[in-house]
């Protein structure tokens, strides 16, 4: 399958923790908008959306988006763009020895140009308990169309792959790890050796799902 638990030093869970406890303070609903960067920047401010379709708040970070907001309020963010820009070369490197490619480099090469982005995501609370029972997908079955999506989770349930012949499972946590996750371009790159995989964020009223419902209704409370 296309998803796998890797534990690396490029990425020390106390900067894991770090980043966690930033990202959400950046996304809090209840905080005050973030600052604009300083005159001397031509960026705009980091801009925290609402998604028109799924319950989640999120922020796209460019790597000079990261840097401004770690001069300000948030200094964690900008290592830790840096650290998984180490940590994915490294992954595309070891899979390309693992499938036998003669230049180690060939996949981590074709992202020369290092337009990573980083994502940041938070899903509100349920304001009750109808509320909750009643939450489905918090986000939708999808596969990402990127070459590997790495991605760092605070434990909390609800991420789930789709398998063939059994359905949706629960992607487990293991802490100090990141889940790495297989995109369409590398699914091209490898001729279909490594698949893009379907994979969602589930609810108490997901169909389908394997994940404990006692877990998927903490997850939509919190």
């Amino acid at each position: 399958g296309g998803f796998l638990r890797v534990a690396t030093p490029d990425v020390p869970s106390e900067l894991q923790r770090r980043a966690l406890d930033e990202a959400s303070a950046l996304l809090d609903p209840s905080a005050p908008p973030h600052p604009p960067p300083s005159s001397s920047s031509s960026s705009s401010s980091v801009e925290v959306l609402t998604h028109p379709t799924d319950p989640k708040r999120y922020a796209m970070l460019s790597r000079r988006d990261a840097r401004d907001v770690s001069s300000s309020s948030f200094p964690a963010l900008a290592e830790y763009f840096d650290a998984m820009e180490r940590a994915k070369v490294s992954i595309l490197r070891c899979i390309a020895v693992g499938l036998g490619m003669a230049n180690p480099s060939a996949l981590s090469d074709l992202h020369s140009e290092r337009n990573s982005s980083l994502r940041l995501l938070r899903y509100p609370a349920a304001a009750n308990d109808d509320e909750c029972d009643r939450t489905g997908n918090r986000c939708k079955e999808h596969s990402d169309y990127g070459s590997v999506t790495l991605l760092l989770t605070d434990g909390v349930s609800g991420l789930e792959a789709y398998r063939d012949g059994v359905g949706w499972r629960p992607v487990p946590h293991s802490s100090g790890s990141i889940i790495v996750n297989a995109g369409s371009l590398l699914e091209m790159w490898t001729g279909g050796e490594i698949p893009a995989t379907l994979h969602r964020v589930a609810g108490p009223a997901s169909a389908g799902s394997r994940t404990d419902p006692e877990e998927l209704r903490r997850a939509a409370m919190r």
